[in-house]
Protein backbone atom coordinates (compact mmCIF):
# COMPACT_ATOMS: atom_id res chain seq x y z
CA UNK A 1 0.00 0.00 0.00
CA UNK A 2 2.57 2.47 0.78
CA UNK A 3 4.76 1.72 -2.62
CA UNK A 4 1.59 2.21 -4.32
CA UNK A 5 0.86 5.56 -2.74
CA UNK A 6 4.72 6.86 -3.16
CA UNK A 7 4.29 5.61 -7.12
CA UNK A 8 1.16 8.38 -7.35
CA UNK A 9 3.38 10.95 -5.01
CA UNK A 10 5.50 10.56 -7.71
CA UNK A 11 3.79 10.42 -10.97
CA UNK A 12 1.88 13.65 -9.56
CA UNK A 13 4.94 15.19 -8.96
CA UNK A 14 5.97 14.86 -12.56
CA UNK A 15 3.01 16.31 -13.34
CA UNK A 16 2.52 19.66 -11.04
CA UNK A 17 -0.17 21.07 -13.48
CA UNK A 18 -2.19 17.91 -13.02
CA UNK A 19 -1.44 17.88 -9.60
CA UNK A 20 -2.35 21.87 -8.64
CA UNK A 21 -5.58 20.78 -10.63
CA UNK A 22 -6.59 18.45 -8.75
CA UNK A 23 -6.38 20.07 -5.62
CA UNK A 24 -8.13 23.04 -6.76
CA UNK A 25 -11.26 20.39 -7.38
CA UNK A 26 -10.63 18.57 -4.02
CA UNK A 27 -10.31 21.65 -2.43
CA UNK A 28 -13.15 23.20 -3.91
CA UNK A 29 -15.67 20.11 -3.47
CA UNK A 30 -14.49 20.16 -0.41
CA UNK A 31 -15.59 23.52 0.70
CA UNK A 32 -19.07 23.62 -1.43
CA UNK A 33 -20.02 20.44 1.06
CA UNK A 34 -18.65 22.78 4.13
CA UNK A 35 -20.81 25.19 2.90
CA UNK A 36 -24.18 23.04 2.47
CA UNK A 37 -23.05 21.91 5.82
CA UNK A 38 -23.07 25.47 7.39
CA UNK A 39 -25.68 26.28 5.28
CA UNK A 40 -28.19 23.71 7.40
CA UNK A 41 -26.69 25.05 10.60
CA UNK A 42 -27.63 28.27 9.75
CA UNK A 43 -29.73 28.95 12.80
CA UNK A 44 -30.46 32.75 12.64
CA UNK A 45 -26.58 34.24 13.46
CA UNK A 46 -25.80 33.96 9.22
CA UNK A 47 -27.58 33.48 6.25
CA UNK A 48 -27.42 30.98 3.94
CA UNK A 49 -26.17 32.61 0.53
CA UNK A 50 -26.77 31.17 -2.34
CA UNK A 51 -25.76 31.38 -5.75
CA UNK A 52 -22.93 34.28 -4.83
CA UNK A 53 -21.67 32.31 -1.76
CA UNK A 54 -20.92 29.46 -3.93
CA UNK A 55 -19.37 31.88 -6.46
CA UNK A 56 -17.02 32.93 -3.98
CA UNK A 57 -16.05 29.80 -2.76
CA UNK A 58 -15.46 28.46 -5.96
CA UNK A 59 -13.05 31.67 -6.69
CA UNK A 60 -11.42 30.69 -3.42
CA UNK A 61 -10.52 27.50 -4.86
CA UNK A 62 -10.74 26.73 -8.38
CA UNK A 63 -7.83 29.68 -9.21
CA UNK A 64 -5.41 27.10 -7.34
CA UNK A 65 -5.30 25.33 -10.35
CA UNK A 66 -2.78 28.21 -11.77
CA UNK A 67 -0.59 28.73 -8.57
CA UNK A 68 2.77 27.49 -9.63
CA UNK A 69 2.42 29.60 -13.15
CA UNK A 70 0.69 32.93 -11.60
CA UNK A 71 1.46 32.64 -7.83
CA UNK A 72 1.02 36.34 -7.31
CA UNK A 73 -2.54 36.63 -9.46
CA UNK A 74 -3.85 33.75 -7.97
CA UNK A 75 -2.57 34.72 -3.97
CA UNK A 76 -4.82 38.07 -4.51
CA UNK A 77 -7.71 36.33 -6.10
CA UNK A 78 -7.78 33.50 -3.64
CA UNK A 79 -7.39 36.20 -0.69
CA UNK A 80 -10.05 38.75 -1.93
CA UNK A 81 -12.35 36.40 -2.34
CA UNK A 82 -11.33 34.83 1.01
CA UNK A 83 -12.03 38.59 2.53
CA UNK A 84 -14.90 39.20 0.36
CA UNK A 85 -16.91 35.62 1.75
CA UNK A 86 -15.38 36.49 5.44
CA UNK A 87 -17.28 40.12 5.25
CA UNK A 88 -20.83 38.34 4.88
CA UNK A 89 -23.08 37.05 6.84
CA UNK A 90 -22.25 34.15 5.39
CA UNK A 91 -21.52 30.66 7.52
CA UNK A 92 -17.69 29.38 8.13
CA UNK A 93 -16.83 26.60 6.03
CA UNK A 94 -15.61 24.65 8.59
CA UNK A 95 -12.82 26.16 9.61
CA UNK A 96 -11.65 29.97 10.81
CA UNK A 97 -10.49 30.40 7.27
CA UNK A 98 -11.61 29.05 3.32
CA UNK A 99 -8.65 26.91 3.17
CA UNK A 100 -8.32 28.87 -0.27
CA UNK A 101 -6.99 31.97 0.54
CA UNK A 102 -4.45 30.31 3.06
CA UNK A 103 -2.81 28.03 -0.19
CA UNK A 104 -2.92 30.81 -2.49
CA UNK A 105 -0.43 32.58 0.01
CA UNK A 106 1.81 29.53 0.33
CA UNK A 107 1.69 29.34 -3.30
CA UNK A 108 3.20 32.78 -3.80
CA UNK A 109 5.74 32.57 -0.76
CA UNK A 110 6.65 28.71 -2.48
CA UNK A 111 6.61 29.92 -6.18
CA UNK A 112 6.74 33.73 -6.36
CA UNK A 113 9.47 36.46 -6.22
CA UNK A 114 10.17 38.45 -3.91
CA UNK A 115 8.47 41.35 -5.01
CA UNK A 116 5.19 38.95 -5.53
CA UNK A 117 5.82 37.58 -1.89
CA UNK A 118 5.69 41.25 -0.64
CA UNK A 119 2.43 42.82 -2.18
CA UNK A 120 0.71 39.30 -1.28
CA UNK A 121 1.63 40.17 2.48
CA UNK A 122 0.84 43.17 2.59
CA UNK A 123 -2.30 42.97 1.05
CA UNK A 124 -2.96 39.95 3.71
CA UNK A 125 -1.89 42.44 6.19
CA UNK A 126 -4.72 44.91 4.89
CA UNK A 127 -7.49 41.98 5.22
CA UNK A 128 -6.29 40.80 8.71
CA UNK A 129 -6.69 44.25 9.78
CA UNK A 130 -9.60 44.99 8.63
CA UNK A 131 -11.74 41.71 9.19
CA UNK A 132 -10.23 42.14 12.50
CA UNK A 133 -9.44 38.35 12.30
CA UNK A 134 -5.93 36.37 13.61
CA UNK A 135 -6.94 33.28 13.17
CA UNK A 136 -4.17 30.59 14.07
CA UNK A 137 -4.27 30.03 9.87
CA UNK A 138 -3.53 33.31 9.50
CA UNK A 139 -0.48 33.29 11.73
CA UNK A 140 0.47 30.57 9.50
CA UNK A 141 0.14 31.96 6.64
CA UNK A 142 2.33 34.98 7.75
CA UNK A 143 5.01 32.70 9.36
CA UNK A 144 5.34 31.72 6.01
CA UNK A 145 5.44 35.07 4.35
CA UNK A 146 8.14 35.81 6.91
CA UNK A 147 9.74 32.88 6.96
CA UNK A 148 9.95 33.47 2.44
CA UNK A 149 10.96 37.18 3.17
CA UNK A 150 14.24 36.14 5.59
CA UNK A 151 15.57 33.34 2.92
CA UNK A 152 15.20 35.88 0.33
CA UNK A 153 17.04 38.57 2.38
CA UNK A 154 19.73 36.16 3.66
CA UNK A 155 20.30 35.01 -0.19
CA UNK A 156 20.38 38.63 -1.47
CA UNK A 157 23.14 39.55 1.94
CA UNK A 158 25.26 36.80 1.01
CA UNK A 159 29.00 37.29 -0.88
CA UNK A 160 28.84 35.50 -3.99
Amino acid sequence: MAERATKVVAWLRARPVLADGLLAVLLAGFSLVALWYGKRDCEGACRPGGAAAVALVLVQTLPLAWRRRRPLAVSLVTGLATATYGFAPWPDLAMPIPVGGLVGMYSVAAWGGRRAAVVSGWVAVVVVVMTGTLSPMWIFAFSLFFTRMRGLASRLVRPT
